[in-house]
């Protein structure tokens, strides 16, 4: 099937109201907080699992210094990508390879992947691969960006082990995504979405026949948080009383935000740190409150809220906030969250 019927298949089906399969949905959520190691002298990442299904919170092995990263799943192992270990804190210049990756077995805790060794070992190549743009599709991890003096992409097949380079579209010339969350996997059209800065363009990428297509030549709405699900990009909007921004991209147009009820003030008052999409038609919004004064038990808030297209007005959209959920951390340690992962 060519691309263009495929995304054609895909408008008719979105822009009726129904999907073409039931998904299931998501109920956990892999959290990764950043904290001090007072006796250590250095940063340690720790990792949570929070069930929303029976409303457990499980504390995950933690390892040294593992900043400025990404996660992404393939199944139910967890890939943490990027960052830099903790031999290289006092360092203004590295001079190791380019890729860091550990991956979360649950018998043996942490375990790192060979890294990637750049085709031409260089100053510029040999920098870390901070805070990528991470996406997973078909059983392989796609790693866009790195530094921003030499910014490329990476391909990582857990089955062989290997890494192979991506080459960007042919008017772009080089990878410059937005943020972490600027990678989109296209699952039911078998491609990757793609935010590049300087163009302001999305492009997708087809992995089968190592092919790129410009989708949209100008989306210059920029912030980390920001999903893709059914060709509508969705990006949270702090403090706002839509709450959400959504483009169409078949259509090219912003869908109008109309809500079934009253939206909880929470829900506009915090400033959350990621949204995150659970699966059929669910969505949250995450916000942590560390360990204080008044506050001496770390607590993470969840604010969900359902989302679908009207079947009568296909520019609409909408949404139903749900009941706020808070989960507490079995913690004494006083961090900053830095990244939320939704499976």
């Amino acid at each position: 099937m060519s691309t263009m019927s495929k995304e054609k298949m895909g408008a008719e089906w979105r822009l009726s109201g129904c999907r073409t399969k039931e998904e299931k949905e998501k109920e956990k959520i892999f959290m990764q907080g950043i904290w001090k190691d007072e006796e250590k002298g250095c940063l340690c990442s720790t990792f949570y699992e929070i069930d929303m299904g029976n409303g457990c919170v499980k504390e995950c092995p933690h390892v040294l210094y593992h900043y400025l990263n990404s996660i992404t799943s393939i199944g139910c192992v967890m890939y943490v990508v990027g960052g830099l270990p903790s031999d290289m804190l006092s360092l203004i210049k590295p001079t190791v390879n380019a890729a860091y990756m550990f991956y979360l077995d649950s018998d043996s805790g942490w375990k790192q992947i060979p890294p990637y060794i750049p085709p031409i070992p260089d100053a510029v190549a040999k920098l870390p691969f901070k805070f990528p743009a991470v996406v997973s599709l078909g059983g392989k991890i796609y790693a866009f960006g790195s530094s921003t003096r030499s910014p490329f992409a990476l391909v990582f097949c857990p089955t062989s082990n290997h890494w192979d380079t991506l080459l960007p579209p042919s008017d772009v010339s080089f990878f410059d995504v937005y943020s972490s969350s600027s990678a989109f996997a296209d699952p039911d059209n078998n491609r990757l979405l793609l935010h590049f800065k300087t163009s302001s363009s999305i492009y997708a990428y087809y992995p089968s026949d190592n092919t790129w297509q410009l989708i949209l030549d100008s989306f210059t709405c920029c912030t980390k948080h920001m999903v893709y699900v059914d060709g509508v990009i969705y990006v949270y909007i702090c403090h706002h009383e839509d709450l959400v921004f959504a483009y169409d991209t078949i259509t090219k147009q912003r869908l109008e935000i109309v809500f079934t009820s009253e939206v909880p003030i929470n829900m506009l008052i915090y400033k959350f740190q990621d949204m995150l999409y659970l699966g059929n038609g669910l969505m949250c919004l995450t916000h942590h409150i560390s360990r204080t004064v008044d506050s001496p038990v770390p607590t993470v808030n969840i604010a969900k809220f359902r989302f679908k297209r009207s079947t009568d007005r296909p520019g609409v959209l909408i949404i139903t906030p749900l009941p706020w959920q808070t989960y507490t951390l079995n913690s004494l340690r006083s961090m900053s969250m830095l990244n939320y992962y939704s499976f």
